[in-house]
Protein backbone atom coordinates (compact mmCIF):
# COMPACT_ATOMS: atom_id res chain seq x y z
CA UNK A 1 0.00 0.00 0.00
CA UNK A 2 1.07 3.49 -0.78
CA UNK A 3 -0.37 5.43 2.49
CA UNK A 4 1.78 7.73 4.12
CA UNK A 5 0.39 6.69 7.38
CA UNK A 6 0.75 3.00 7.21
CA UNK A 7 4.52 3.55 5.55
CA UNK A 8 5.31 5.60 8.51
CA UNK A 9 4.41 3.24 11.18
CA UNK A 10 1.79 5.10 13.10
CA UNK A 11 -0.38 2.17 13.63
CA UNK A 12 2.51 0.46 15.14
CA UNK A 13 3.49 3.20 17.36
CA UNK A 14 -0.31 3.65 18.65
CA UNK A 15 0.01 -0.37 19.56
CA UNK A 16 2.88 0.49 22.01
CA UNK A 17 1.64 3.54 23.03
CA UNK A 18 -1.21 1.82 24.61
CA UNK A 19 0.51 -0.93 25.17
CA UNK A 20 2.34 0.97 27.52
CA UNK A 21 -0.22 3.12 29.31
CA UNK A 22 -2.19 -0.29 29.80
CA UNK A 23 1.06 -2.03 31.26
CA UNK A 24 1.14 1.10 33.44
CA UNK A 25 -2.09 1.11 34.73
CA UNK A 26 -1.12 -2.80 36.02
CA UNK A 27 -3.78 -4.04 32.83
CA UNK A 28 -1.90 -7.97 32.39
CA UNK A 29 -3.11 -8.05 28.43
CA UNK A 30 -4.93 -5.95 25.86
CA UNK A 31 -7.77 -7.00 23.15
CA UNK A 32 -8.59 -6.13 20.07
CA UNK A 33 -11.70 -7.52 17.68
CA UNK A 34 -10.83 -6.97 14.04
CA UNK A 35 -11.96 -8.46 10.75
CA UNK A 36 -10.44 -12.24 9.81
CA UNK A 37 -10.58 -11.85 6.03
CA UNK A 38 -8.69 -8.52 5.92
CA UNK A 39 -5.37 -9.59 4.90
CA UNK A 40 -3.14 -7.18 6.57
CA UNK A 41 -4.70 -7.43 9.62
CA UNK A 42 -3.72 -10.88 11.51
CA UNK A 43 -0.31 -10.41 10.18
CA UNK A 44 -0.09 -6.65 11.59
CA UNK A 45 -1.60 -7.27 15.01
CA UNK A 46 1.08 -11.01 15.36
CA UNK A 47 3.45 -9.01 14.58
CA UNK A 48 3.01 -7.15 17.65
CA UNK A 49 2.41 -9.97 19.65
CA UNK A 50 -1.04 -10.44 19.45
CA UNK A 51 -2.07 -13.66 19.15
CA UNK A 52 -6.14 -14.97 17.74
CA UNK A 53 -8.31 -16.02 21.36
CA UNK A 54 -10.70 -18.89 21.15
CA UNK A 55 -13.83 -18.66 22.05
CA UNK A 56 -13.19 -20.69 24.84
CA UNK A 57 -10.72 -18.52 26.36
CA UNK A 58 -12.89 -15.06 25.67
CA UNK A 59 -13.97 -13.23 28.82
CA UNK A 60 -17.92 -12.22 29.95
CA UNK A 61 -16.87 -9.07 28.17
CA UNK A 62 -15.69 -10.52 24.99
CA UNK A 63 -19.13 -12.33 24.53
CA UNK A 64 -20.85 -9.43 25.30
CA UNK A 65 -18.74 -7.69 22.06
CA UNK A 66 -19.49 -10.33 19.88
CA UNK A 67 -22.94 -10.57 20.41
CA UNK A 68 -22.84 -6.40 19.92
CA UNK A 69 -21.29 -6.97 16.75
CA UNK A 70 -23.77 -9.49 15.14
CA UNK A 71 -26.81 -6.76 16.47
CA UNK A 72 -24.69 -4.11 14.41
CA UNK A 73 -24.75 -6.59 11.14
CA UNK A 74 -21.26 -7.83 10.97
CA UNK A 75 -20.66 -11.54 9.87
CA UNK A 76 -19.47 -13.59 12.94
CA UNK A 77 -16.88 -15.21 10.85
CA UNK A 78 -15.44 -12.79 9.81
CA UNK A 79 -14.33 -11.16 13.38
CA UNK A 80 -11.32 -12.88 15.18
CA UNK A 81 -10.52 -11.46 18.49
CA UNK A 82 -7.10 -10.91 19.66
CA UNK A 83 -5.14 -10.49 22.66
CA UNK A 84 -1.48 -8.91 23.33
CA UNK A 85 0.05 -10.28 27.05
CA UNK A 86 1.85 -7.31 28.72
CA UNK A 87 3.29 -9.36 31.92
CA UNK A 88 6.99 -9.80 30.94
CA UNK A 89 6.19 -8.68 27.50
CA UNK A 90 9.14 -6.62 25.67
CA UNK A 91 7.28 -3.07 25.83
CA UNK A 92 9.01 -0.25 23.56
Amino acid sequence: MSCPLIAGGLGSRLLEHISEWAHAKGFQSITLSTFRDVLWNGPFYRKHGFRDLEEDKWTAYMSELRATEVRHGLRVEARVLMRRDLINARLA
